[in-house]
């Protein structure tokens, strides 16, 4: 499976897609990453990839065609994200200091809720906050992130070319997919994928304690438990074979490694497409 055969993608369902600004010069060599969705047992053959993931220079775009069509592109120096909605031709540049704002006018703004209440009479109060609850419940109360626990169950298999650590991913003590892990060494520029990755669950982590009580957070959180990619930060290898679990415990779907393959990049590999608009993060 250590294939440098190039396949054609198609994506997964994935609420955030993100596309990175660089600076105008040419950057260097990547890994081209590129994996397909199948039934459960199903071999991927030559299908059309889920999901063709870009790593060059400590940056990491990842893309997918079809109705979940969508780019998450993440530069580990900068921090940044840009949201790219294709159905819309715009995008919505994210930084740690756009998080921030954000956070402090969500703070400020339940501040201001909770000092008006604080006159209101109780009868009327609960009335209101019951209201309030049922239409921004999210918003009014900080939740907290399911927790995806991952073990290593101590079996291994093999996977086309790949010697694998099998791992499962559980939420709320149900398995949610089981993991075939290879060291990172062994998969085509995998310690600058690892490098890529934990920058981007660190910038994940921050962005949702920042956003903690208003209704991104959630997003952001049921996107976190639900995805695969939360897998790559906490198996401690690369997973080239993921199999998800549904909640009558039956496999549904897996998502296979079918080939890397090695690319130049430059200016326009982790922009946003020329012509889009950019979006205000103003509330």
């Amino acid at each position: 499976m250590k294939s440098t055969q190039a396949h054609k993608p198609r994506f997964f369902p994935v609420i955030l897609a993100a596309a990175f600004l660089f600076s105008a010069h040419a950057l260097s060599g990547g890994v081209v990453y590129s994996l397909v969705e199948t039934t459960p047992g199903e071999e991927p053959g030559e299908a059309e990839p889920s999901v063709t993931m870009w790593v060059a220079d400590g940056s990491l775009k990842v893309r997918g065609s079809g109705d979940d069509a969508g780019e998450m592109i993440f530069h580990t120096d900068r921090r940044e994200m840009v949201i790219i909605d294709h159905d819309d031709r715009a995008y919505t540049r994210l930084d740690e200091a756009a998080v921030k704002r954000i956070g402090a006018r969500m703070e400020a703004a339940m501040a201001e809720y909770e000092e008006a209440m604080a006159s209101v009479p109780a009868a009327q109060r609960q009335m209101v906050e019951s209201m309030m609850r049922d239409r921004m419940g999210d918003m009014l109360e900080g939740e907290k992130a399911p927790e995806v626990e991952y073990k290593d169950t101590g079996s291994t298999e093999t996977v086309g070319d790949y010697s694998t650590r099998v791992f499962e991913a559980a939420v709320d003590g149900r398995k949610v997919r089981e993991l075939f892990v290879a060291d990172w060494s062994d998969v085509a520029g995998g310690r600058e994928f690892s490098e890529a990755f934990e920058g981007m669950a660190s910038f994940f982590s921050d962005m949702i304690q920042a956003l903690s009580r208003g209704p991104m957070a959630t997003m952001l959180m049921e996107w976190s438990a639900d995805s695969w990619l939360d897998g790559f930060a906490d198996v401690g290898g690369f997973p080239v074979k993921i199999r998800e679990y549904g909640p009558g415990g039956s496999a549904e779907s897996e998502t296979h490694l079918v080939g890397t393959e090695t690319f130049e990049a430059d200016e326009t590999t982790f922009a946003p497409p020329s012509g889009y608009r950019q979006r205000s993060l103003d509330l």
